[in-house]
């Protein structure tokens, strides 16, 4: 049934699998091959693959298909059960105000049911957040569900994935509507206006959303995936195309930790924005044509004074080629870069000071980049595809702020 959905996809499509594990809140085919790992290594994190990762003020969360957590100040992981399914579900999404409230998207592994949960304490206590005003279809052919959550200026948006085999796996019918929630206020989701909704499997919206942001220096909201779409004001549920990129899907977006702007990215390019409205290409790493780009991160030099760096994961478009773990350069204004060097070279884990770069990221695709800008902990935290990568390989690792010149498996 929907198993082997995830795992034709998976076999069929890695490429598109990987694009949204990097960037997205949803990875749905990937979460089959991560599944597929043992898990009983010394570490959880042990062959596996981290896609996506958030925090409380208190915990962290990091996303294979079931999500782990841990104090922030230290401990071990540990998996997270949730309301009715406890640890027998694949997560399809995550978002948290870094404070108190984190959402978590999940589709049960027993009966294919979809649904949001939430905590309000930091992720201490769950309970069905629900989706109501969100209808979803598990019969038949057709197996429905939210594939992606994201929290922008109070706002939780949802994607509705409409999935249908029609009777071949491997060219399945989808389609994706996206909903909001306005957290207080509303007491349902509804669809936001802007996009045409998908009303069947094929019809309406037929591309993913790749994710919603708050623009900081306007407090409007971005929504992208195909292209840029703007909400201007309160309450932001009506979006309009401010800019289509570069003619290829958008995978993310970030706020900036040393400008008011964001950083969004494509496949190959990175582009700035001070207002939500107009991007500013940026200088990207030459990649080789089977890599892509996963995840970018700003993260401070040595110190705040001394200015930020740019780190850019790297993925693969192919199982037969490697990766090239992650590029850094320092800004010199948000998003520019000069000078572009492998991890090795950077001020992170330069060989210099005994880095450990090359054992944990050397070859390997990054899939997830988060620096803990909100803790005393400042952590960078980075999550990659290490499934089937031997015995050495970890899906997480992490280097304290200052730098110390070395990475620590998770």
């Amino acid at each position: 049934m929907k198993s082997k959905r995830y795992v034709s996809i998976a076999l069929a499509g890695l490429f598109a699998a990987l694009l949204a594990s990097s960037c997205n809140n949803s990875f749905g085919a990937f979460s089959a091959i991560q599944k597929a790992q043992a898990q009983s290594t010394t570490s959880d994190f042990k062959q596996a693959s981290v896609v996506n990762f958030a925090q409380t003020s208190s915990n962290y969360f990091a996303v294979m298909a079931a999500v782990y957590w841990r104090p922030i100040s230290g401990g071990s992981w540990n998996s997270l059960p949730l309301p009715n399914v406890g640890t027998n579900y694949a997560c399809t999404g995550i978002a948290s105000n870094g404070i108190n409230d984190i959402y978590i998207s999940a589709t049960s592994n027993s009966d294919n049911s979809s649904t949001i949960y939430h905590s309000g304490d930091g992720g201490t206590t769950w309970s069905v957040f629900g989706i109501s005003g969100i209808t979803l279809t598990v019969a038949g052919t057709e197996y429905d569900q939210i594939d992606g959550i994201w929290l922008a200026n109070g706002t939780l948006y949802a994607q509705q994935q409409y999935f249908s085999t029609s009777g071949v796996v491997q060219s399945p019918n989808v389609g994706y509507s996206l909903y909001y929630w306005q957290i207080g206020t509303s007491t349902k989701f509804n669809l936001v206006s802007g996009f045409t909704p998908a009303t069947a499997p094929g019809v309406g919206n037929t591309t993913p959303f790749m994710g919603v942001a708050a623009a900081t220096a306007s407090a409007n909201c971005l929504a992208y995936g195909t292209g840029i779409y703007e909400s201007t004001s309160s309450p932001y549920i009506s979006f309009s195309s401010v800019s289509s990129g570069d003619g290829t899907t958008v995978l993310g977006m970030k706020p900036s930790l040393s400008a008011t702007g964001l950083l969004a990215w494509t496949a190959s390019n990175i582009y700035s924005t001070t207002n939500g409205s107009t991007f500013t290409l940026t200088n990207s790493p030459s990649l080789s044509s089977s890599n892509f780009i996963s995840d970018v991160q700003e993260v401070p030099s040595s110190s705040a004074s001394s200015g930020y760096e740019l780190v850019v994961g790297t993925g693969t478009n192919n199982v037969s080629y490697t990766a090239s773990g992650y590029f850094e350069g320092a800004e010199s204004a948000l998003g520019s870069v000069s000078t572009w060097v492998g991890g090795d070279s950077g001020v992170i884990a330069p060989n210099s000071i005994s880095s450990t770069y090359d054992a944990l990221f050397a070859s390997k695709p990054v899939t997830k980049l988060y620096f803990d800008n909100v803790s005393s902990q400042k952590m960078l935290f980075a999550g990659i595809s290490a499934s089937g990568l031997g015995t050495t390989a970890y899906g997480l690792v992490s280097a304290p702020y200052p730098w110390t010149g070395t990475w620590t498996a998770q």
